[in-house]
């Protein structure tokens, strides 16, 4: 097994044994959280919010074990599904991961250099390293103390072209 997607439920022991073989967790919040976020607009009482935020709980402290014991954790954010934006909704994953205990470089490594080496890419990317691909973001809002700043004003620097962003993500049309 290469990775396992969500990992609701997951096990001490069976994040072990995802440490032990390498299999990589993407733990993916957003759409449980969403669920919760909007659980009024589906119509969903106090019980129901109540069990999917338990449920969210267990997942935080499953993702703190994981990386205690070193498993691969690999960012993603199951973007489409019900609430979930392409784009943004990775945003969010990982403003909730640094919100469920991961540390911010751990969060930034998830997205980034774990998640390109886990996926196989024959383009080096994901990393800043001779002979990757120049795919990185220069900012003067430090991701490492929130990852929350990864929104703010930036120069996203793509294969050698530089864009320019604000403080403010446009989603129209999203």
């Amino acid at each position: 097994m290469d990775s396992v997607e969500h990992g609701f439920f997951v096990r001490d022991d069976q994040l072990a044994k995802m440490r032990d073989r390498r299999t990589a967790w993407v733990p993916t919040f957003a759409p449980v959280q969403l669920q919760v976020n909007e659980a009024r607009r589906y119509g969903w009482d106090a019980t129901v919010v109540g069990n999917l935020q338990r449920i969210l709980d267990q997942h935080a402290a499953s993702l703190v074990k994981a990386h205690a014991l070193g498993v691969l954790i690999v960012a993603g954010s199951d973007a489409g599904s019900c609430g979930v934006a392409h784009g943004t909704g990775l945003l969010y994953e990982l403003e909730l991961m640094q919100q469920a205990g991961l540390p911010p470089l751990a969060v930034i490594n998830a997205a980034t250099g774990v998640s390109a080496g886990r996926l196989g890419y024959r383009e080096p990317f994901g990393r800043i390293a001779p002979g990757s691909l120049s795919r990185f973001i220069f900012t003067r809002h430090s991701p490492l103390e929130t990852v929350a700043n990864l929104r703010r004003g930036k120069v996203v620097v793509f294969d050698g072209q530089a864009l320019a962003s604000s403080d403010t993500i446009d989603t129209a049309g999203l």
